[in-house]
């Protein structure tokens, strides 16, 4: 007998792909051409659009065989409490820092409709930003998780644009305007950030955060596998709303390259998507576009207000983080957690008055973090499948960390070093929880902090040395 709540593979697609449509989408176009040109860019999706599906049917498969504690306790199924804090505070810092992004995108959004945003500079969007960021915190520490309302409003300003954006762009194609530079044999050094080389592999390697962003988010559709008519619904629904979602980032992304050459691509600046339409359309575009970004961006940075909170509730809970962090308010809120994060994110908003490009920090950061935990999830799933014989599965693991392998091998020195100035605080959190709860840390859990801070203190070093 169907249960009342249960979701059939129709439900369950389109929920999925409603949820993982993000704000890193209306920026595709301008990060993608700084890194690619389109053929070393199809090329890239292919392998990320695998490494995305592999990664579905990991969290789908170890969901339904692991009781875990969210994404990250699969590290800690797979290497212990240890591996649960570093996957779990990673991913924690890859929640508020995505959040940074969405600020950045939305200010920039809503300086199209307020000019002064833009006039007064970096000043008045991190102002604002914190603003919001605190409004938000406070939201979701009232227990404001979600509504229909702001779920329904949040959908059509993701779908709109979107649909919209890609019938523009499909008139407006010249194959032409494709393939004038297919490969990216023209190197164009005017373009400050953009390739200096034209090797197809180089171009390919620095699409792949910009690819994965667009993708952040995605493992939360495994969350949903307990709501299915069946447990094989959850896998077939999540592998066809992988392909779906796949596809229309691969028309988003690759269509410009028909409409506007790849320099004009890569000046635009972000929101990438509202500039691309007001080369081609002009205002109504820019209006249409930009009103989807500053609500789609909003529910999304509520969303992912909760969730890092959380994380560190659940991290308390699991006695990897200190007990104050997984206190829960009167509505059930991880009130502590969203305030320690509501505080380093001002902090570090406040840093970004002296930085250029904040956006594409911010969001490289924190998909620089995701790497690694999707990295842990594939480890447990080659463990788990080669312990069970389950070797079929052993290949989808393997399908996970390949990406995500060769992405880390990929990591600039900055990347490295925003991570671990924000990783090895936890180090120190991790430590103390442990001693909270009564138990030692272990031989080879001294030699990993050990080795984390000797890492980072080179990789530090080479700031000012």
């Amino acid at each position: 007998m169907k249960k009342k709540q249960s979701l059939g593979k129709f439900d369950l697609t389109t929920i999925i792909v409603g949820s993982s449509i993000g704000t890193g989408i209306f920026g595709l176009g301008s990060d993608l051409a700084k890194a690619a040109a389109p053929g070393p860019a199809l090329i890239a999706w292919l392998i990320v659009g695998t490494g995305a599906v592999c990664l579905v049917a990991s969290l789908n498969n170890l969901g339904q065989k692991q009781s875990e504690s969210g994404i990250f306790g699969y590290a800690g199924k797979c290497f212990g409490p240890m591996g649960e804090f570093v996957s779990g505070w990673i991913y924690w810092i890859s929640g508020w820092m995505g959040n940074v992004a969405y600020a950045m995108m939305l200010m920039s959004a809503i300086g199209f409709f307020l000019p002064e945003l833009k006039g007064m500079g970096n000043f008045l969007k991190i102002f604002s930003s914190i603003l919001i960021l605190w409004f938000l915190s406070f939201l979701v520490s009232r227990g404001i998780k979600s509504a229909s309302f702001i779920n329904a409003i949040a959908t059509c300003a993701k779908v709109i644009p979107l649909v919209l954006f890609i019938v523009v762009m499909a008139v407006s194609f010249k194959a032409g305007i494709l393939t004038a530079d297919f490969w990216g044999k023209v190197n164009d050094s005017a373009i400050s950030g953009t390739y200096q080389s034209t090797s197809v592999f180089k171009q390919i390697s620095s699409s792949l955060t910009v690819m994965v962003w667009a993708f952040y988010g995605l493992e939360g559709a495994s969350l949903l596998s307990k709501r299915a008519e069946k447990p094989s619904d959850a896998r077939i629904a999540s592998i066809i709303g992988m392909i779906i979602l796949l596809v229309i980032y691969m028309l988003i992304s690759l269509l410009p390259y028909g409409v506007l050459s790849r320099h004009e691509l890569a000046s635009c600046p972000q929101p990438a998507m509202s500039c691309i339409m007001q080369k081609v359309v002009g205002t109504w575009g820019v209006i249409a576009i930009n009103s989807g970004i500053v609500i789609s961006t909003l529910s999304a940075w509520l969303a992912w207000t909760l969730l890092p909170g959380e994380t560190l509730m659940i991290l308390a809970k699991d006695e990897v983080l200190p007990k104050v962090l997984g206190k829960q308010n009167e509505h059930g809120a991880p009130e502590n957690a969203l305030i320690f994060g509501a505080i380093l994110q001002t902090f570090f908003l406040i840093s970004l008055y002296f930085t250029k490009d904040e956006y594409d920090y911010a969001y490289t950061i924190a998909t620089s973090a995701i790497f690694i935990v999707y990295l842990f999830v594939g480890l447990d799933q080659i463990k788990y499948s080669y312990e069970h014989e389950e070797y079929g599965n052993l290949l989808i693991g393997i399908g996970v960390i390949v990406p995500q392998i060769w992405a880390l091998l990929m990591f600039r020195y900055w990347q490295a070093l925003g991570l671990f100035v924000l990783y090895l605080p936890g180090l120190a959190l991790y430590a103390y929880a442990r001693k909270e709860c009564g138990k030692r840390l272990e031989i080879k859990e001294k030699v990993v902090i050990v080795l984390s801070v000797l890492a980072g203190i080179e990789i530090i070093s080479m700031a000012f040395f």
